[in-house]
């Protein structure tokens, strides 16, 4: 008699018992039950992808230990936890990544731009001008090489703020859940194949069940915010 081949179990560290457990994590309200839950099935997959991020990415400017870095990230993803929606056809691991690649890229720049004042200022009686271009140089290559890269730690910024002060820019509960919706967009957009106009539209009409006229003045409000924090961004490396 045939014996029936059992399905062999997925080694890859972050999979859908993972993703379960996040989703039975934010829907438990017992904070005992919540930390076993934690412990049990969450904790070891966070700590693989961060420290797979550290690894791959390098970050350079970032002066800290390795651990050290790898638990301020991990207390990043675990108080973010609860943003995380499913329902939405986002895989945890894919959000949870670019949340910690993006923290991670904000911390490298801040870093970074705090390297470049020190050096300003130690430099500032005894700079040689060959020394001086050198620096330009290097400034403009790391800047050239990771647009991209600062563009993606920019909208997590933005949206974090946006969450942070959603009651406070919108008034009707219609325009916050139409608001929610959006920041939802914003953190997941590295992972959504089809962003066009049209298509943002739709996600979000089924998203919040609201007509586009609304969805339009939500958009056009976060719009405003968004240039006026950018130019700040641009100018100080962070927002206050």
């Amino acid at each position: 008699m045939l014996k029936k081949k059992r399905k062999k179990k997925s080694k890859f560290y972050f999979n859908v018992d993972v993703e379960d457990a996040i989703v039975k994590y934010n829907s438990e309200s017992n904070q005992i039950i919540r930390n076993k839950i934690y412990n049990a099935r969450i904790k070891y997959a966070l700590e693989k992808l961060v420290e797979n991020i550290i690894n791959t990415y390098k970050f350079p400017y970032i002066p800290e230990k390795f651990t050290d870095v790898k638990n301020e990230v991990i207390s990043h993803l675990i108080i973010n936890l609860h943003k995380y929606n499913k329902s939405l056809g986002f895989k945890a691991y894919s959000y949870f990544g670019t949340s910690a690649k993006n923290y991670l890229i904000m911390k490298n720049r801040s870093d970074y731009l705090k390297t470049k004042i020190n050096f300003s200022i130690d430099d500032t009686e005894s700079n040689v001008d060959g020394n001086k271009k050198e620096f330009e140089l290097e400034d403009h290559h790391i800047i050239t090489n990771n647009i991209r890269v600062d563009r993606s730690c920019f909208i997590e910024i933005f949206s974090d703020y946006i969450d942070k002060n959603i009651n406070i820019i919108f008034k009707k509960s219609r325009d916050i859940k139409i608001a929610n919706a959006i920041i939802q967009l914003l953190q997941n957009y590295d992972v959504i194949e089809n962003y066009t106009k049209k298509n943002i539209y739709v996600i979000l009409k089924e998203m919040t069940n609201c007509k586009a006229i609304y969805i339009t003045k939500v958009l056009d409000k976060i719009k405003v915010v968004y240039f006026k924090l950018k130019e700040e961004y641009n100018h100080m490396g962070e927002l206050k």
